[in-house]
């Protein structure tokens, strides 16, 4: 006869346990699930996860993935219950607080391992008036677990959770509010979107409790999603089938594996793979707008999730999704700062918010502009000048020049592209299209010679160095666009057409100007010419160049478009 039976018989032992003779009976209920109810003729069971040779257990808590596959022990021993925790790596809790010691069950116990609540069926204990050094007894009851009449309870207080939650349904609606609650707080701090992802699925973890897997999916600026954060570390469990549905169809779901006996074509090829039994997935939508996919999924139960943990994951969509709406915005408005900047300091107001009207459509792209025409200005001799110069000097005589450049081609339509040293760039006919682009380019060329003219009259008188230009002018297609680094892009245009006209350039003599045949094509009218061939440089490569000296305007010229005003 068992040595408990013979206690009974005895009268040493009164009912502290509702047994069937030599039965441990034990209740224990995960979160969605059905109550269940284990019995065991043992007075040691081994709670865990996945038991395998070697290593058994007697109650396998699966799939609660909370549980470590040997993570507590309930013992009967001397009319008493005793539950140890076995190093797990969530811990065993009892009303609340993590056990760190052997401790004894009372017919009020709450008892936690994992996500799964758990009662040992017993009637009340007899009363113990000491309990040992070492075996701490932790009450049920309520009375027992309240903070005294008046008192603060603080956040750091609750950290664990309720105390006084009577069922793990209570528990688990405290951590997914809890989680929900700090995901909110760390959108508000300085999160860029990389760190996004890292902050969403650690949440995540905490908010859907049965999840194993998940991941966090967002578009890149081609609309390609991208995985932006996963756990466990290493391969992922993505199913693009299920990625497209909820980001196309803008629509959130569960979905369970089929059972063992069922078709599975309809199954994607991942899920079979990787073994999901279920899983969530919910686009990230705000408004008509899908910013990204949010996923979660479960390899060991087919019932994993509840209507509770898609609408928490839609919650936490709809918050991520608000995120990357104002994140998107805050970036677009710097940058049309930034480009605002840039641009005031390569054009005219005007020019500049035409330029941003563009910028919704170009971003930093481009398109195509034909035709354009380029003008190309360059100091002759300016390394021999300047290397007699001190630099002071050679600065200050570039800035009158340019001074004098700038307003002269802003008068006549076109825009400053940029500055390279001692040369110009120049584009008539962009951004906006220009039907006399050519007339006035062609003009702004001999008003910059004109006031080069001047300007070494003036610096004669002053006795400083005099130099000259030569420019070139050439017309065709070209792209014009932004063209840069996020931190700093400017409007510009590039091509071979600005390739050419730096041709033309270089062919210029001091005081000439040098156009291009599609050019005089549009001002034979306008201009006294000669022709002029520029030879090439590079004659194993690339042709000599065709184009025409500019002598001055015609004397029977009249009115044009191309005038000034």
């Amino acid at each position: 006869m068992s040595r408990r039976r013979m206690e009974r018989l005895g009268g040493r032992w009164s009912k502290a346990v509702s047994r069937t003779d030599e039965t441990m009976i034990i209740h224990y209920t995960l979160p969605h699930h059905p109550p269940k109810t284990f019995k065991s003729e043992s007075d040691i069971v081994i709670i865990g996860r996945h038991p395998r040779p070697g290593r058994p257990i007697d109650l396998d808590l699966s799939p609660d993935s909370y549980v470590s596959k040997r993570h507590a022990r309930i013992r009967h021993e001397n009319g008493e219950y005793w539950v140890e925790d076995l190093g797990s790596g969530n811990g065993t809790w009892v009303n609340g607080r993590k056990i760190t010691e052997k401790t004894r069950l009372t017919p009020k116990t709450r008892l936690r391992i994992g996500w799964t609540s758990i009662e040992v069926e017993m009637e009340a204990a007899p009363p113990r008036p000491d309990t040992g050094p070492g075996k701490p007894a932790i009450s049920g009851d309520k009375e027992e677990s309240r903070g005294p009449e008046g008192v603060i309870v603080t956040e750091a207080d609750r950290e664990q959770g309720p105390d006084d939650s009577r069922d793990m349904t209570v528990t688990q609606a405290w951590r997914q509010l809890k989680a929900l609650n700090d995901f909110s707080r760390a959108l508000e701090t300085d999160t860029t979107l990389d760190a996004l992802g890292q902050i969403l699925v650690k949440q995540l973890q905490m908010a859907i409790p049965n999840a194993q897997r998940g991941a966090v999916l967002l578009p890149d600026e081609q609309g390609e999603l991208l995985l932006k954060a996963h756990w466990p570390q290493g391969d992922h469990s993505v199913s693009m089938t299920w990625v497209r549905r909820a980001f196309t169809k803008r629509e959130a779901f569960i979905w369970s594996a089929a059972p063992s006996d069922a078709s599975t074509h309809d199954t994607p090829h991942s899920a079979i793979y990787y073994d999901v039994q279920s899983a969530i997935y919910v686009p990230l939508l705000l408004g008509g707008d899908v910013f990204g996919v949010i996923y979660v999924d479960n390899y060991c139960a087919r019932d994993a999730f509840s209507s509770i943990d898609l609408e928490m994951l839609k919650a936490m969509a709809g918050q991520v999704a608000m995120f990357i709406r104002d994140h998107v915005l805050r970036k677009d408005l710097q940058r049309e700062e930034l480009l605002r900047s840039n641009l005031l300091r390569q054009f005219s107001p005007k020019i500049a918010e035409q330029i941003l009207d563009k910028a919704a459509r170009l971003q930093r792209g481009g398109e195509r502009a034909d035709p354009v025409t380029i003008l190309v200005s360059d100091v002759r001799s300016f390394t021999a000048l300047s290397a007699k110069m001190d630099p002071d000097e050679v600065v200050r005589m570039l800035n009158e020049m340019f001074d004098a450049f700038v307003p002269i081609i802003s008068e006549y339509g076109g825009i400053v592209d940029k500055f390279v040293g001692d040369s110009l760039l120049a584009v008539f006919g962009s951004p906006e299209p220009d039907s006399h682009q050519w007339e006035k380019a062609v003009r702004a060329a001999l008003e910059m010679q004109r006031a080069m003219r001047m300007l070494g009259e003036g610096r004669k008188v002053r006795r400083l160095p005099v130099f000259q230009v030569g420019i070139g002018i050439h017309t065709g297609e070209a792209i014009h666009g932004f063209i840069g680094s996020a931190e700093r892009v400017e409007f510009t245009v590039i091509g071979d057409t600005v390739n050419r006209a730096a041709r033309y350039c270089d062919g210029a003599s001091p005081k000439e100007i040098v156009i291009s045949q599609p050019v005089y094509e549009h001002v034979y009218r306008l201009v006294e010419v000669e022709p002029k061939t520029i030879r090439t440089k590079h004659p194993e490569t690339e042709g000599n160049l065709e184009g025409f000296l500019v002598k001055g305007l015609k004397k029977e010229d009249g009115p044009s478009g191309a005038r000034r005003g």
